[in-house]
């Protein structure tokens, strides 16, 4: 069967502390910077703070001088030898033109090859400079010792892999090395080391703690010094092993005075000799084969934790130390085959029925907003075709009506006598053209005015919004059994998935654990604040003020000029044209429809007082008459001779015009009197007479007249008043047509604002709707899991960093930008269409120029910040966190209720990372970076790479030989255990006795 696919189901750490490193373990996988010694000071020059110069100097500056680790690292620069060069402008030196001696802590200055040779030796500062860096064992020691190390450590790793493994080899291999001094002799002086041999190791000691503080600014390979140095922990070996076996071949008394004290001072420090000391003949084997040659040549340095730490050792950068070794253990499942499970429904479908179940779910929301208004009014006008027809319809029918009521008839009945009837009429014919055009022009506007027709407008605005908003489902599921012969029960059962399970071991790790608070906080914030900018705050419409007509002028302010420019905006030829100034008017003798109003031959005259009434038609209403004008001519008779002698010669003419008194004349001078214009002009602009009504009355009277043939004109103006009614009537006319747009405008504002005040009152609904819970609802499960590693990941991240916490004081990275800008003149084509005057386009581009800032890369902070962000994601293993949720109330209790309210409805873990009051995370250190994280912790640097020294803290050494080897990579995890098989239940419905369920994979025990 194909391998099936296994699927982690969860990881955890078998964990435990360190085991203790056994003494003899310690002695020969360690190597310490303090011999093995007598005990007594005069005899352990060698010991820190002793005479090692970097220890005096280290020692000094963190405690007497409360340095800062950057002024220790610079004083260590400052004493490294600087490489300079003598360039061409240089003063030559008379005793030596290749090279000169410079400042004592510099070489002399070179030229030429041998300055290259020393600038490929050196290193570079960040301040520019080339210094040498005592970073290889010739830098160290003397250059033949250095070599005879370099010589001596080949030969014994060439032995290391002999097969078999010849004892003598490495001694014969180092015998030629040392100028045929004994290997003992070279390494040993009796309970101590030898001179020359604890100088190379003191030399080859602080070399090393020079290069681990100097790493803090340039990299540096410690591997030569460090080879070095186990080279020498061989040979101290090696040598313990030599004399040992000799000693054991001789008696105790017959050694040298110097091989008695060596002896004695093993017995008490090698635990395979401290209970019954060397038995003769018997002889502890310590390099007893290749392999324990080989453990010798991996021993690891110890460095004091000083070095490392340096002003840390005094304000320590974080107390965080590990937990322990883990065993990480990961469970994978994998899918076995679908079984079938309890009944979860029974379909029973008797014979001959049709069964049919229709489910429908309707959601429906549905707003309605109307607007209507009505008006009603008369209009006149002649602007549409239709309306000018029925003009002229109602105009012939009124000018009908007007001859039919022209027309005079009279009959006269006599009794005893016949019946006569007469019809009568009168045509005249105006001797002048302006009178006829006046008279036409008062007939036609006379039968306008009664032809004009009412045309009831009724003018209705509707506005009607309509929304709905309409969710439906129908679900329709039928049984039909019209064909069968029984009943039928069909039996539905629930699917259950069987799984196999097995537990495999990954090796171990190095392991921290933190106690972090409230974990979901910021993820809970962040969704809050999301929701918050992403979501626009319902405002309540703000109901606009209606608007208040104002036309910007007043009646009186309606000039001419007003009105002409009124008259092209509006339709007010309902109100007529404006008041002339000056009309003036023939008045028409309407019996005899002519201009003269005479008489001849009036009889009974004498004497007496003589009066006639016309009636004339004045088609000026709200004008007034300002001057008459008078033609014509009167004959007066001569008095009565035997009359009264008040009568004789008394000749008065009065004329009087709508009852008032126009002029008054005595003509007893003369028996003739002819009146001319202007000369007998009658002025009344002082007291001028109101046109009433279209039928006036001209009164004449006179005493002694005989004959008189007059004609009036009149010199009308327009009233003050009339002119006011005629400026409001257009005022009125202008501000109904405008009120008509502002009601409307009014009107739509108010639905505008019953449509915003319906979507306000719906936003502000769904926003009581949506509840802090609905918000912080989860994905898939996977999903969510990597949401509660990424958290758990920031706050260990703060406990290991001290960054992303409250205390921003110590913070290097969080502020630490490392994105800046770039000013950049930019160019740029840019599209342009062009319309030609023949209506052609051209399509092209013209060039474009601006100025841009662009992202850039702060190279500095970006390497600086990059390099802890490398570092701190690579040296650990961040995607196997072990977690474990602590309840709500280990958070403060006013947190209490919003805790408890938050919860997903379908994973409970991510529930409990969301209720979560506090939570322990375990975190393992990616393999291979257990010394550079306990390096981290000490110094709060990250470790560059390359093997670290072992720091010489109680705890890091036994973790250190606990994971020294016994790592893995995730590749070959080893099963523990056997499998064994569990059921899950599903939401899957199987209908009994329908197709197999398939199997997907072997079960528990079966190979796969």
């Amino acid at each position: 069967m194909a391998e099936i696919e296994r699927v982690d189901v969860f990881q955890f750490m078998s964990l435990r502390p360190p085991a203790s490193v056994d003494e003899a373990v310690l002695q020969r996988d360690y190597i310490h910077d303090a011999p093995r010694d007598s005990g007594k000071a005069t005899d352990v020059p060698q010991e820190v703070g002793g005479e090692s110069a970097i220890a005096r100097l280290v020692v000094d500056e963190v405690f007497c001088n409360g340095s800062t680790d950057d002024d220790i690292v610079q004083r260590l620069v400052d004493l490294l030898p600087m490489v300079t060069v003598v360039c061409a402008d240089d003063p030559p030196s008379e005793d030596a033109p290749a090279e000169e001696t410079t400042a004592e802590n510099s070489p002399p200055r070179r030229v030429g090859l041998a300055a290259l040779a020393d600038l490929g030796a050196a290193h570079r500062f960040p301040d520019g400079m080339f210094r040498r860096v005592p970073d290889r064992p010739e830098a160290v020691l003397e250059p033949g010792v250095a070599a005879k190390l370099a010589r001596a450590r080949t030969e014994m790793l060439m032995a290391a892999k002999a097969n078999p493994f010849y004892a003598q080899k490495p001694y014969d291999a180092l015998s030629d090395l040392f100028d045929s001094t004994p290997l003992v002799d070279y390494v040993f002086d009796g309970a101590r080391l030898a001179q020359g041999f604890w100088e190379h190791r003191r030399r080859l000691f602080d070399a090393l703690y020079t290069l681990y503080i100097l790493r803090r600014r340039v990299t540096i390979d410690l591997g030569p010094i460090t080879a070095a140095v186990t080279m020498l922990h061989a040979l101290e070996w090696l040598a313990t092993d030599r004399f040992l076996t000799s000693a054991s071949k001789l008696k105790r008394n017959t050694l040298p005075p110097k091989h008695q004290k060596l002896l004695a001072w093993l017995e008490s420090r090698l635990p395979e000799l401290r209970d019954g000391g060397l038995i003769p003949g018997a002889p502890p084997v310590l390099v007893g084969g290749g392999d324990d040659l080989r453990r010798l040549l991996t021993a690891a340095p110890i460095i004091h934790p000083i070095f490392s730490r340096l002003s840390r050792l005094r304000t320590p950068f974080n107390q965080i130390q590990p937990l322990g070794v883990g065993d990480l253990k990961v469970v994978k499942q994998w899918l076995v085959e679908y079984v079938p499970g309890e009944i979860s429904h029974v379909a029973t479908v008797m014979k001959g029925e049709t069964n049919e179940r229709t489910t429908r779910r309707l959601d429906k929301t549905e707003e309605q907003f109307a607007s209507m208004s009505e008006r009603s009014g008369e209009t006149t006008t002649d602007t549409q075709t239709t309306d000018r027809l029925e003009l002229k319809r109602e105009a012939e029918n009124v000018v009908k009506t007007e001859l039919q009521a022209r027309a005079d008839a009279n009959l006269t009945f006599k009794p005893n006598t016949m019946i006569q009837i007469g019809v009568s009429g009168s045509l005249a014919y105006g001797r002048s053209t302006q009178d006829s055009a006046k008279s036409a022009q008062q007939l036609a506007r006379e039968v306008i005015d009664k032809a004009v027709s009412r045309v009831q407008t009724r003018v209705t605005d509707q506005r009607s919004i309509t929304r709905a908003f309409e969710n439906e489902e129908t679900v329709k599921h039928g049984f039909t059994n019209t064909k069968g012969t029984g009943h039928i029960n069909g039996f539905y059962r629930f699917i259950d998935k069987r799984y196999c399970a097995q537990l495999f071991n990954y090796g171990k790790r190095l392991m921290f654990e933190f106690i972090v608070p409230e974990p979901a906080g910021f993820l809970v914030e962040s969704r809050l604040r999301a929701f918050e900018a992403a979501t626009d705050a319902p405002t309540r419409p703000k109901r606009s003020e209606p608007e208040v007509l104002n036309l910007g002028f007043t009646a009186s302010q309606i000039d001419r000029l007003k009105w002409q420019e009124l008259r092209g905006k509006y339709d007010l030829s309902s109100l007529g044209p404006y008041p002339e100034d000056l009309k003036r008017v023939l008045l028409v003798n309407t019996e005899t429809s002519t201009v003269f109003f005479e008489e001849k031959d009036i009889v009974g005259t004498n004497d007496k007082w003589w009066a006639k009434s016309y009636a004339v038609r004045l088609d000026a209403p709200g004008y007034e008459i300002r001057r008459v004008r008078r033609s014509g001519s009167l004959y007066y008779v001569e008095g009565h001779p035997s009359g009264p002698p008040r009568w004789r010669d008394h000749n008065f003419y009065n004329l009087w015009l709508n009852g008032q008194l126009v002029k008054q004349e005595d003509h007893s001078a003369s028996d003739y009197r002819a009146f001319y214009t202007p000369n007998d002009d009658i002025d009344l602009t002082s007291a001028p007479i109101p046109v009433v009504g279209s039928e006036n009355v001209l009164a004449l009277e006179f005493q002694q007249v005989k004959n008189y043939a007059l004609t009036f004109s009149l010199e009308l103006a327009p009233s003050a008043d009339h002119i006011a009614a005629w400026r409001t009537n257009v005022f009125k006319a202008v501000q109904a047509k405008e009120q008509e747009l502002v009601d409307a405008h009014n009107r739509e504002a108010e639905l505008v604002y019953n449509a915003e005040l319906a979507d306000y009152r719906r936003a502000v609904q769904a926003l009581r709707a949506t509840a802090i819970n609905d918000l912080l609802q989860g994905g898939a499960e996977a999903t969510n899991r990597r949401v509660i590693l990424r958290e758990l990941r920031r706050l260990c991240l703060a406990e290991l960093t001290k960054e992303f916490d409250a205390d921003t004081s110590n913070d290097r990275l969080s502020d630490l930008e490392t994105v800046g800008t770039w000013d950049v003149k930019f160019s740029m084509r840019k599209p342009k269409v062009t319309e030609n005057s023949d209506r052609s386009v051209t399509f092209g581009y013209e060039p474009q120029t601006g100025d841009a800032k662009y992202p850039a890369t702060r190279l500095d902070e970006a390497r600086t910040k990059g390099h802890q962000v490398q570092f701190l994601e690579q040296a650990f293993e961040w995607d196997l966190l072990g977690f474990l949720f602590y309840p709500y109330f280990w958070a403060t209790p006013p947190k209490w209720v919003d805790l408890m309210s938050r919860e997903d409805d379908a994973d409970p873990t991510y529930t409990a990372f969301l209720q979560a009051g506090s939570a322990r995370v375990l975190v393992a250190v990616s393999p291979g970076y257990e010394d550079a994280v306990i390096h981290y912790l000490a110094t709060g640097e990250p470790w560059d790479g390359g093997e670290a020294p072992v720091i010489g803290d109680p705890l890091y050494v036994p973790l250190y030989e606990e994971l020294r080897d016994e790592t893995d990579d995730l590749q070959n995890a080893t099963a523990e255990g056997e499998p064994w098989s569990f059921v899950v239940p599903t939401s899957l419905v199987y209908l009994d006795g329908g197709d197999k369920l398939p199997v997907i994979g072997a079960g528990a025990g079966e190979s796969s």
